[in-house]
């Protein structure tokens, strides 16, 4: 009798089952793995460039910033005329502050079913992968009176989670160092 999870990742069947063209199965489990660790790192990207507005993130973030830094040096002058001036703008803060909560949080809605079933995906369909990495990673989790925990070897979880969070960093790099040199193009296009 199979599985839900396996009957639930029937389109995930040509990644997997590669056992007639002689592949090993650890190479097998390390691919699939890694596979769905990019997998979530695509759909987590995407669902954060779609939902949330990083550019209204950043202007709100940029704004209170503003708002509490001069609160801050009339305080530390002790000018009660701008602080008495700052007043409108401060009850702005809590309105801003929602909002820029609403934005971050609204992606989180969609990823969260996936970073419920991923892992556990993994787990399932791989249940004796073991990865032995020459070098040892941090692992902010388990074991807190040793923290943190250097590890480097891990299980289905372990190397979705480290696939995950490779290809998240580096495709967060690419996009970055994409976005600063179109910014540098358009900028010598206009001068």
């Amino acid at each position: 009798m199979e599985s839900w999870m396996w009957q639930w990742t029937g389109w995930f069947h040509f990644w997997i089952l590669l056992r007639d063209d002689g592949m090993d199965s650890s190479i097998q489990a390390f691919a699939g793995i890694s596979a769905i660790g990019i997998a979530y790192s695509i759909i987590s990207i995407y669902m954060t460039r779609r939902f949330g507005n990083r550019e209204r993130i950043k202007e709100i973030q940029k704004r209170v910033n503003d708002i509490t830094k001069r609160q801050n040096e009339a305080m530390k002058r002790g000018d009660e005329e701008e602080l008495k001036r700052l007043e409108p703008e401060q009850a702005e803060l809590p309105g801003l502050l929602k909002e820029s909560m609403i934005l971050q949080f609204k992606p989180l809605l969609f990823l969260l079913p996936f970073l419920l079933i991923l892992p556990n995906m993994a787990r399932s369909l791989f249940p004796d992968f073991v990865i032995n990495l020459s070098f040892h990673v941090p692992v902010f989790i388990q074991h807190f009176e040793r923290f943190p925990n250097w590890r480097n070897e891990f299980g289905a979880v372990g190397w979705f989670w480290l696939s995950f969070l490779f290809s998240s960093l580096s495709t967060q790099l690419l996009i970055g160092l994409k976005n600063k040199l179109g910014n540098a193009k358009k900028k010598q296009g206009a001068e």
